[in-house]
């Protein structure tokens, strides 16, 4: 019995000996069959080959990234929000840090004010409107004098190329000299030049927005009429930002886009605001407004442009 004890026992011991080194080649065999399947695989740099239990390889992908569609070996950025955003033709849609879409503009464009999924020509001026003034019924022909400088985008009444013919009247109605329809003003909307120095200007909060137009309008030698119209225009773009730096484009307005108006007016008031949307308030000298004098036949025109500042 003592032998026989012996020798089941030597007999179990070698079983288990070759169980433990068939575990050992299976697992060996098993990490090479991985590596032969995934040798090939990169999963576009975004994650690492592993393989199922039945064999399959497949991508665990790194966060943020997941598979392109059904095939399992490719990883990719998930669906975003890019479809269907043009960026107007002028930009390429791409996705910031959170994954929200936004427009990255050609050279010579920008974003459309606040909104970042749309690409806009740089040096736009938006809705300038001229307003004539005469003491008596007159006849008036206003022209850009340097029409090169001028890539008119918008106008109405229709801008020829003799430009615009009214017959003015002094409380600012105006008929067009071809149809006899009335207008109130001449309104354009074009990219003209850039050549302002924002060394000077304010910088206002939102909700300041309207007394400070109010006052500076006044002091521009804006009646309450053109004062309104331009807050209308202006009030849901300067308040939709938290401040605003803004500078008054004067004679470097005049001087950008010069007029040719016959007869010539007596006063001329002309200006562009320049804007800038800003997170946190800056330090700026406040720019010098010297009030005009409004007398005989007048010629009025305002309008606006977003800078970067």
């Amino acid at each position: 019995m003592k032998h026989l004890f012996i020798a089941n026992l030597l007999l179990s011991i070698l079983l288990f000996g070759c169980d433990d080194n068939s575990v050992s080649n299976n697992t060996t065999n098993n990490t090479n069959n991985n590596n032969e399947l995934c040798a090939e695989e990169t999963c576009n740099d975004l994650g690492v080959c592993e393989v199922t239990d039945t064999g399959e390889p497949y991508c665990e992908c790194e966060d943020g990234y997941i598979w392109d569609g059904d095939n399992k070996l490719a990883c990719v950025l998930p669906p975003d929000n890019c479809e269907g955003v043009t960026c107007n033709q002028n930009g390429t849609c791409e996705l910031d840090e959170d994954n929200s879409p936004y427009c990255e503009c050609d050279a010579g464009y920008t974003w459309d004010g606040e909104n970042k999924l749309a690409c806009v020509p740089e040096n736009v001026d938006w809705k300038p409107v001229i307003y004539l003034y005469p003491p008596e019924p007159l006849q008036v022909n206003v022209q850009f004098a340097v029409p090169e400088d001028v890539e008119l985008l918008y106008t109405y009444p229709e801008y020829s190329s003799e430009g615009w013919c009214v017959n003015a009247y002094p409380d600012g109605t105006l008929y067009d000299c071809q149809t006899g329809l009335e207008f109130y003003a001449l309104f354009w909307e074009g990219i003209t030049p850039d050549n302002f120095d924002l060394q000077t200007g304010f910088v206002v909060k939102s909700s300041d927005t309207v007394p400070f137009l109010e006052e500076k309008l006044a002091l521009l030698g804006l009646n309450r009429r053109e004062a309104n119209e331009f807050i209308m225009y202006w009030l849901p773009v300067l308040k939709a930002n938290s401040w605003n730096f803004i500078h008054f484009a004067l004679q470097s307005w005049t001087q950008s886009v010069p007029l040719l108006v016959e007869p010539k007016p007596d006063t001329s008031i002309r200006f562009l605001m320049l804007y800038s949307p800003l997170d946190v308030p800056v330090q700026i000298n406040p720019q010098k407004i010297i009030p005009p004098k409004r007398k005989g036949f007048t010629l009025v025109e305002w309008g606006g442009r977003r800078v970067q500042y």
